[in-house]
């Protein structure tokens, strides 16, 4: 409530009921989140004001499973010695007004392992991480609009640091599929 909030977000995502909005107030938060087994719409004030940045090295968010569909991620920023955020097996996924920035890894990563995988980046800034902005790999589908991806830093033997990979299952045949409208890819290393 208003008056008695949670003082961590993975509680509070915990307790929502499904399709439920987390809202997040300003501040930085030293938890990496999972959204796995219901859909959560985890929302910011500003990604200014509301970071998500672990301290044990995890991805930042985690979003996983057919039960996840329709999550969304809002109004926050995401930093993590790790990836961004990660995505598998979870259609519908929305992250919106988000800033990704000044990770060890992969801004965002959409994998869909056993289950298909879809996401929509929008209106949101990727910037200052290291080897890929956005990877869409094994058949997974992505949307990306209005939104900016830049400064991607190569690995520490010099190789990618690019904006967007995009590759197929090899083993299913099945292709990745991404769609870019509206945005910026920019000073890149690869």
């Amino acid at each position: 409530s208003k008056e008695r909030p949670w003082l961590e977000i993975g509680p509070a995502i915990a307790a929502a009921a499904p399709g439920a909005i987390v809202a997040v107030a300003a501040g930085t938060y030293t938890e990496g989140i999972v959204i796995a087994g219901k859909a959560v719409r985890l929302w910011g004030t500003c990604p200014g004001a509301v970071v998500i940045f672990p301290a044990d090295g995890a991805d930042a968010v985690q979003i996983a499973g057919a039960a996840a569909k329709g999550s969304e991620v809002r109004d926050l920023a995401l930093r993590s010695a790790a990836d961004g955020a990660v995505v598998s097996g979870a259609t519908e996924v929305l992250f919106d007004r988000v800033w990704i920035h000044d990770h060890g890894s992969r801004g965002l990563y959409a994998e869909p392992l056993a289950a298909e995988t879809s996401v929509t980046l929008s209106r949101s800034l990727v910037e200052r991480v290291r080897d890929l902005g956005l990877f869409v790999d094994l058949g997974a589908e992505v949307k990306v609009e209005r939104s900016v991806i830049r400064d991607v830093q190569p690995r520490a033997n010099k190789t990618f640091g690019r904006a967007i990979v995009v590759q197929g299952d090899p083993v299913s045949g099945r292709r990745s599929a991404i769609h870019v409208a509206g945005s910026l890819l920019e000073r890149t290393h690869d």
